[in-house]
C-alpha cells in the first residue's frame, strides 16, 4: 500500500491492497478516504490536534495553523480567490494511480491552500503583517520559522533553499523539485507573473501540504513548463479525471432545456423505456413541443396510461403520441415493434435508446447475461433494423439532425474491467456475479456500440453519441439498499434534469456530426477527461486502439443476426 494512506490505517482490516472481493475492497476504500478526509478537516479547523506529535506523513505544529484566514495577508491574495478549475490541461502523460480512486474530493480555494501552506510553515511574512504572495517584500534568505523537524516532507525546505536568498512565494510552492528550479532559473522568471499564474494551480482533498493534491492548470503549465515534470503532469490528470466525475455528481444548472427547443412539428422520435422515469420526461417535452413521439416500452397498460395523462396535461400540443411494444430482454419482440412502427411512419429524426435494467438476475430469453442482453444486445438489434429509415431521413435533413442516443452511466468511472468490458465475461458459464461489474460493462457496452455505429454513419450525416445522464431519482434505485440510497440522496437529482442531457444530446445544435461516438455527461457537455483505457477500446488497431469496440459490435452482430428477418 502507498505509504500515503499508512497514517489512517486502524487495523490489517483496513489494508485494501490484501482484499480480493470488489465490494469489500471499496468499503474499505471508503473507510480510509473518509478518515482520511476527517483527521485533515480536523487538522484545517484545528478541532482536535491539540498535542498531536508529527509523524514522517503527518502534518505538524498548532492546532489552528490552518485554521483561518489572517485579515492581515493583505490585498495581495485576493489573486486567488478567482482561480478557475474550468480549463483543461491537454498536454503529459496520463497515469491515474487507483490508491486514491475513492478519495472524497474536497475543494481548497487557492488562495487558502496557500495560507494553510504558510501557517504550517509559519513563514516570517505572517509575523510582520506582510503579504506572504507580495513581491515587494526584500529577499529574507531564509524564510520559515516553523522547527524543519516538525514539518511535513514534502515542505521542509531543500538545501538551495537554504542557501539561496529568496521570497516568501517561493516556500508555499508545494513541489520541492519546482522550488529548486525556481532558484536555479532566477533570472528566466518574472516574478509577479509567476505570482500571478500561481492562481491556476488547484488544491483538492484539503491536504494542501502533499504536492500528489495539485492540480496545475493550463496557462500555469504552457509558461512554466522548464519547472514541472512528469509527476506533476500525472497527479494533474489524475485530478481531471477525478473531477470529470465530480461533474457528474454536481453538475450545476442546466443550460438545455425545454425553453431552448424550437417547435419540432413534423420531426418523428422514439423513446425507449418512455414510459417511465427519464424517458418518460423526455416523452412530454417532445410532445409538449409538438413532436411525434412513439413510447417504447414492455408494459402496454404503463403506455396508455402514461399516454393518456401527458395528453391531459398538454392539451395544447399540436403532436402526436402513440405507443410501442417491446421487450429489449427478448429479441423475438423487436422485429415486430419495428414494423409496427414503420406501417405508421416514413422517416425518424432521433432513437433514444434510453431503456435499460441495472439489477436483473436471471438471464435473458435468449440466454444472455441480464445486464448486457438488455442494455446493449437488444438496443444493437433495434437500432440496426432503423438504420434504413434514419438513413432515408437523414438524406433529407440538415447535417448531424438525425441521430442515435445512447445511454450510458457515471459508473464507468467508478469500476470497471480494463477496456470497459470483457469478451469472454459474455460467454455463458464466464458471467460475472458482482452486479455492478456486470452493469458497468454494459455502460461501458453502450459507449462501443455509440462509437462503432457513429463510424459506419457518419457518411450519412447521422450522429450516434452516448451519454450519462445522470444521478436521478428513478425506480433504478428501488432494489437498493437503504443505507446505500441515503449515501447517494445528497448526489441524486428529479429525472427532469436526466432528460436535459438527453435532450442536448438529441436536438442541441453544439452536438456536431465530427463529436459522433462521443461521451456526454449531465447536463449537457462532453465528458471533460474520459478514461484512457476505453478510448483505447474505442480506436482499431490499425489506429493504435485495442479495437475491443469493434469486436463488440461484431459479436452483437452475430448474436442478432438470425433475428433481423432478412439473415443480414
Amino acid at each position: 500500500m502507498d505509504s500515503t494512506w499508512k497514517p489512517y490505517l486502524k487495523s490489517p482490516e483496513d489494508n485494501w491492497t490484501e482484499i480480493t472481493d470488489p465490494a469489500e475492497r471499496k468499503r474499505a476504500q471508503n473507510r480510509l478516504s473518509q478518515r482520511a478526509r476527517r483527521m485533515a478537516l480536523d487538522y484545517v479547523t484545528g478541532s482536535s490536534l491539540s498535542g498531536r506529535k508529527s509523524t514522517e506523513d503527518g502534518v505538524a505544529g498548532s492546532a489552528n495553523e490552518c485554521s483561518s484566514l489572517s485579515a492581515n495577508t493583505g490585498s495581495d491574495l485576493c489573486v486567488f480567490a478567482n482561480s478557475s478549475s474550468s480549463n483543461i490541461f491537454q498536454g503529459g502523460l496520463s497515469d491515474p494511480t487507483t490508491d486514491t480512486q475513492y478519495i472524497i474530493m474536497q475543494s481548497s480555494s487557492t488562495w487558502s491552500a496557500f495560507i494553510c501552506i504558510a501557517n504550517i510553515l509559519n513563514l516570517a511574512c505572517l509575523q510582520h503583517d506582510v503579504p506572504c504572495v507580495g513581491i515587494s517584500i526584500p529577499a529574507a534568505g531564509f524564510n520559515i520559522l516553523a522547527p524543519i523537524e516538525s514539518l511535513p516532507s514534502a515542505l521542509a525546505p531543500t538545501l538551495q533553499q537554504q542557501l539561496v536568498p529568496h521570497k516568501p512565494y517561493v516556500d508555499m510552492v508545494p513541489w520541492p523539485l519546482v522550488r529548486d528550479r525556481i532558484l536555479k532559473s532566477t533570472t528566466a522568471i518574472n516574478e509577479e507573473e509567476f505570482v500571478n499564474d500561481m492562481a491556476g494551480l488547484k488544491a483538492w482533498a484539503s491536504t494542501p501540504w502533499n504536492p500528489m493534491a495539485w492540480e496545475v492548470g493550463p496557462t500555469f503549465a504552457r509558461k512554466w513548463w522548464f519547472l514541472i515534470d512528469d509527476g506533476i503532469i500525472n497527479t494533474t490528470n489524475f485530478w481531471r479525471s477525478q473531477r470529470g466525475l465530480w461533474m457528474q455528481f454536481f453538475p450545476g444548472k442546466a443550460t438545455f432545456t425545454e425553453n431552448n427547443i424550437a417547435s419540432l412539428i413534423g420531426k418523428v422520435f422514439i423513446v425507449t423505456g418512455g414510459n417511465a422515469g427519464i424517458g418518460l420526461e423526455l416523452v412530454k417535452v417532445l410532445y409538449s413541443k409538438g413532436g411525434t413521439v412513439y413510447m417504447a416500452g414492455r408494459s402496454t397498460t404503463s403506455i396508455t396510461t402514461e399516454i393518456t395523462a401527458i395528453k391531459s396535461a398538454y392539451q395544447e400540443s399540436r403532436g402526436q403520441l402513440k405507443g410501442l411494444n417491446i421487450d429489449l430482454s427478448d429479441l423475438t419482440t423487436i422485429q415486430l415493434c419495428v414494423s409496427a412502427f414503420l406501417t405508421q411512419e416514413s422517416r425518424l429524426d432521433v432513437l433514444w435508446n434510453n431503456a435499460g435494467v441495472s439489477r436483473a438476475t436471471g438471464t435473458t430469453v435468449q440466454g444472455y447475461e441480464p445486464q448486457m442482453g438488455t442494455n446493449c444486445v437488444g438496443p444493437h438489434l433495434l437500432t440496426k433494423l432503423l438504420l434504413p429509415i434514419l438513413i432515408r431521413t437523414a438524406n433529407i435533413s440538415p447535417p448531424a439532425s438525425v441521430r442515435i442516443i445512447w445511454t450510458s452511466s457515471g459508473i464507468i468511472d467508478i469500476t470497471n474491467i480494463p477496456g470497459g468490458l470483457s469478451l469472454t465475461d459474455l460467454v455463458p458459464g464466464n458471467f460475472p456475479t458482482d452486479i455492478p461489474t456486470v452493469y458497468s460493462s454494459s455502460k461501458a457496452g453502450n459507449w462501443l456500440l455509440a462509437s462503432e455505429f457513429h463510424k459506419r454513419l457518419t457518411k450519412f450525416g447521422i450522429v450516434s453519441v452516448t451519454q450519462s445522464p445522470g444521478t436521478l431519482k428513478t425506480k433504478g434505485w428501488d432494489k437498493v439498499s437503504r443505507l446505500e440510497c441515503a449515501t447517494m440522496w445528497p448526489f441524486m437529482h428529479e429525472p427532469i434534469m436526466g432528460a436535459y442531457t438527453e435532450l442536448w444530446c438529441g436536438l442541441s445544435e453544439d452536438v456536431r456530426l465530427e463529436d459522433g461516438g462521443k461521451y456526454a455527461i449531465p447536463w449537457g457537455r462532453w465528458h471533460p477527461s474520459p478514461r484512457k483505457d476505453i478510448l483505447e477500446s474505442l480506436k482499431s488497431r490499425d489506429e493504435g486502439g485495442t479495437g475491443l469496440a469493434a469486436e463488440f459490435y461484431d459479436w452483437c452482430e452475430q448474436q442478432t443476426k438470425q433475428y433481423t428477418g432478412n439473415g443480414d
